[in-house]
């Protein structure tokens, strides 16, 4: 079977036909309509590979796909958004199937519906935020029942929206009333799996040490939560993240390794074919069925189907009907990335399988370099076909991960073969001895790669537009029949070269400008200062993760992906998470805490201090001559002794050449006056933010700022006389009133 028979016109439909998936709405009537034809189209399918009529197999499962696809989204009415079908209050009765989250006052509940208003068609996931005094002693497998109104999830981030909808959660239950636990039901089967791969990850950890078992359960059963945030951090930066979330990878090595395994003692093909069948489906089974796994799985299952009566594979075909059968069997599936980045890497690395110089070389070297320049070629197509994807889900993008995949695939491949003797054999031979400093090895490698600026954005205009001419080539060289494949490879590997030089130029073009840029908002202000390459962030906040995650977003809108410092202004209890989840996205060279100034404060800095173990960060107490940052020295004025909630505090920061100084809210209230206004007499701009504490008297600024260059005030209770704010602008002065950003650039 020729891998391009009827791909050009399978793929136009794909392209014309996928772009209407995400406007077609209908009435019930079009929707069954589409049913009937997806249906019949996966049949005419399977009737001509039958029939062996390859001419027409890849043309039938790119409709079959399309048509798919085309049912998870205008049959979400009936399959998936419970809120467009609901309006009001409904009466709701299920099964928990999962606890998301505790706290001690409520928690987080998944719910397998079985009926929703005595409606058929209604099972449904949906979350619900329950007091623990009404939900006490639930636990998954408990029957319930109670009212509620269904709604969207709106009020969420957009990448976790996407990630609840890609679990198969469509809507959220609000104003919950008559709770009722009927009684204890079925436990589902996930939940069994669960419990198998715990129990599988403790005996990992039993038999060589907690780094090492981690790694091997994130690798073999996508047991991510128990791995160092650091780790994480470390696979991101240099792109082999998908080498921890379970994917076709993990299972194509596990499966090469069993074929091996089979064929070394003598078992006919037809058998290793069927025990490879059984053994993806058990391991499918044990993974919990993520979309990346049964994608791969589907693969490996059809291209064995047609081994076994054809003698012959079709991997683009089988690509097409497993997303196909993800699609049919669960439409939320439309909204799970890691599918789409899975099946279009496949894509990449099958298009590549067909420009492969295919000829053996006898020398020992030379072969192993045309291995090694293969491997390398290999992540570049899947790169290539993934790049949609990537510049939109992802802000970033690594410029050596074709370099690091290649390095780190024999060294993983090591660590899972070893990692399932360990499993099997690891009571009788200590294979956790020579597991462990495989792992440190590469976690070590990891880590020193990851330390290079080799992270960078990928949302720069023109990269974005390089990006996509990339993207067209790439698919235009499946559709083509291209006579030089070798030709053909070298102009898209040159192509991407190119592509990530742009990106590192544009990245360190963009950050050679020094600047000052704020962001007030109600909980925090936020003041990134570049200066001479350096970098740091200055946050007054009531510290929270929320705040953590808004630190992430702001730093990476100024297309940084490393802080070089990062200053807290005051303590809380509350900085430690804090920081762990900023570390946990961001790397930061140096983090700078105010001096304790008594014993709640040193309690909150010995509990700071241990992130230095978790994370390659410095924690380091303010001295009397401040951080330096390029040519900035950054002093704090005044910090407010501990206590929870706002705080108040003053800083400034200074060039040769000029002062500026950033006094939170409340700081120009009686005992505080004569120091901000010395503080304000020296600037030559002054930031009033709008964290810390609130008074609701006003207070005027008074006229001792006329040379200032700009004034920022988002202090609640400062304000300004006309008189003054004319006299100020005379004098040139900027005055921003309740500005959400500013930024300046400093000119030197």
């Amino acid at each position: 079977m020729k891998l391009f028979d009827k791909r050009p016109l399978s793929l136009i439909l794909c392209i014309m036909l996928g772009g209407l998936v995400f406007f077609t709405r209908g009435d019930y009537f079009i929707k069954s309509a589409c049913v009937i034809a997806a249906v019949s189209l996966l049949l005419i399918y399977f009737i001509f590979l039958a029939l062996k009529k390859s001419k027409t197999v890849i043309l039938i499962s790119a409709l079959a796909l399309i048509s798919s696809m085309l049912i998870s989204h205008v049959y979400f009415d009936l399959w998936f958004y419970a809120d467009k079908r609901f309006d009001g209050e409904v009466s709701v009765s299920g099964t928990v199937v999962e606890i998301s989250s505790q706290s001690s006052y409520s928690g987080s509940y998944i719910i397998k519906t079985d009926s929703i208003g005595g409606e058929p068609l209604t099972n449904y996931k949906l979350s619900a935020l329950i007091d623990l005094d009404t939900a006490s002693g639930i636990t998954v497998g408990t029957k319930i029942s109670f009212k509620c109104t269904l709604t969207d999830f709106n009020y969420l981030d957009k990448n976790y929206k996407i990630y609840r909808y890609a679990k198969g959660i469509s809507a959220s239950c609000d104003d919950i009333k008559d709770f009722v636990v009927l009684g204890n039901g079925e436990i589902p089967i996930e939940s069994y799996f669960s419990h198998m791969r715990e129990n599988i990850s403790r005996h990992a950890i039993m038999q060589s040490d907690y780094e090492t078992g981690s790694f091997v359960s994130a690798l073999l059963l996508g047991e991510r939560e128990l791995l160092s945030d650091q780790l994480n951090l470390d696979f991101k930066r240099i792109g082999i993240t998908h080498m921890l979330a379970l994917s076709g990878m993990h299972l194509a090595i596990l499966s090469a390794g069993l074929e091996r395994l089979l064929r070394a003692f003598r078992c006919p093909k037809n058998a290793r074919v069927v025990t490879t069948i059984v053994f993806c489906v058990l391991y499918m089974a044990l993974t919990g069925f993520p979309s990346s796994i049964l994608r791969a799985g589907y693969m490996l299952i059809l291209s064995s189907v047609l081994f076994l009566f054809s003698r012959e594979q079709d991997p683009i075909t089988s690509l097409f009907v497993s997303v196909s059968i993800i699609c049919f069997t669960t439409p939320y599936a439309i909204y799970d990335l890691s599918l789409w980045l899975s099946a279009f890497a496949t894509l990449g690395v099958i298009v590549y399988s067909d420009y492969r110089d295919k000829t053996y070389e006898k020398r020992p070297l030379l072969r192993v370099l045309k291995d090694i320049g293969a491997s390398i070629l290999v992540s570049v197509f899947a790169i290539i076909a993934t790049l949609g994807l990537t510049i939109t889900a992802f802000n970033g993008i690594s410029t050596i991960s074709p370099i690091s995949t290649t390095l780190f695939t024999i060294p993983i491949e090591i660590v899972m073969y070893l990692g399932m003797l360990m499993l099997i054999l690891g009571n009788i031979v200590p294979i956790g001895i020579i597991l462990r400093p495989v792992v440190q090895f590469v976690t070590a490698m990891a880590g020193e790669l990851s330390s290079l600026d080799v992270y960078v954005s990928n949302k720069h205009p023109l990269f974005i537009i390089f990006a996509y001419i990339l993207i067209a080539c790439f698919f235009l060289f499946i559709i083509l029949d291209i006579k030089k494949k070798k030709r053909a490879v070298a102009t898209l590997t040159g192509m991407l070269c190119f592509l990530f030089i742009l990106a590192s130029v544009l990245n360190k073009t963009y950050a050679e400008s020094d600047r000052i840029a704020y962001s007030g908002e109600e909980k925090q202000d936020m003041i990134l200062i570049e200066s001479e390459h350096e970098s740091c962030l200055i946050n007054s906040s009531q510290y929270s993760k929320s705040n953590a995650y808004d630190n992430i977003a702001y730093i990476e809108k100024h297309d940084r992906y490393k802080l070089d410092k990062y200053i807290i202004t005051h303590y809380s209890y509350k900085a430690y998470e804090h920081l762990s989840v900023l570390l946990s996205s961001i790397p930061i060279q140096e983090i700078y805490l105010p001096t304790p100034k008594n014993e709640e404060e040193r309690s909150i800095y010995d509990r700071i201090i241990k992130l230095e173990d978790k994370f390659r960060t410095k924690i380091i107490i303010h001295v009397d001559n401040g951080v330096t940052v390029g040519g900035f020295n950054i002093v704090t004025a005044y910090h407010e002794p501990y206590g929870e909630g706002s705080a108040r505090c003053a800083l400034y920061f200074y060039d040769h050449k000029k002062t500026y100084a950033y006094i939170s809210s409340g700081m120009l209230d009686k005992d505080t006056r004569v120091l901000t206004k010395e503080i304000i007499t020296q600037s030559d701009g002054v930031i009033f933010g709008s964290h810390g504490k609130k008074y609701k008297s006003g207070i005027y600024l008074e006229a001792e700022l006329y040379w200032a260059e700009y004034i920022i005030i988002n202090s609640e209770n400062l304000f300004l006389t006309q008189e003054d704010y004319i006299s100020y602008e005379k004098n040139g002065c900027k005055i921003y009133s309740h500005p959400n950003y500013v930024e300046f650039k400093i000119k030197r």
